[in-house]
């Protein structure tokens, strides 16, 4: 029986959980959070015995990138708003809706500090929208990012819908930003009312 851990040259500390070869001898080893790519070895151990190492290693990880913004919960005006996070230096990153992974909402290449930004390129439809991301590094596909909910409300909305009114009258409405000017324009003319 192979008991197989993952650690650094110089160190004994495991990078992996502990896992145990099965009779054909093959395993598999989940990497604890947070370990960063470098040169790793492969301790194989035997109940009761020191083992032996494999030679050095040098393994690239690539974690799934951060969305940083817009923030969970938060009400995006934009319809084409930024997207900023963070990400792995000089991998590409791709903003998508959610559990879709059809229509690209933005891509861009991480910068050497590792915070990226793009604006979308694709109208957000109205109502709840949740971003995620994935990122690529040479060959190496990332994890699903963790999803950003958003509420996108594009434009002033005017309720009731009036059928008809005096001529003078008051218009109520919502999804506004507080403090803009909202200008009412006849019949998707450029004759404001």
């Amino acid at each position: 029986q192979h008991i197989i851990t993952v650690v650094r040259p110089g160190f004994a500390t495991a990078l992996t959980e502990t896992v145990t070869a099965t009779s054909g001898n093959t395993w598999t080893a989940k990497l604890l959070p947070n370990v960063e790519s470098g040169d790793f070895l492969i301790e194989e151990n035997y109940p009761g015995l020191r083992g032996r190492y494999t030679q050095t290693r040098h393994f690239t990880i690539l974690n799934a990138p951060v969305i940083t913004s817009p923030v969970a919960g938060g009400h995006v005006k934009e319809q084409r708003p930024v997207v900023s996070g963070d990400g792995k230096p000089n991998a590409t990153v791709r903003i998508y809706q959610e559990n879709s992974g059809v229509t690209l909402y933005g891509e861009v290449l991480v910068p050497p500090d590792g915070h990226w930004s793009t604006p979308v390129r694709v109208e957000l439809p109205e109502g709840s929208f949740t971003f995620t991301a994935q990122q690529t590094f040479g060959t190496a596909l990332s994890l699903w990012a963790k999803g950003v909910t958003v509420t996108a409300s594009n434009r002033p909305v005017i309720s009731p819908e009036p059928i008809f009114q005096e001529t003078n009258f008051k218009l109520p409405g919502s999804h506004s930003e507080a403090g803009a000017t909202v200008q009412v324009f006849r019949d998707l003319t450029q004759y404001m009312v």
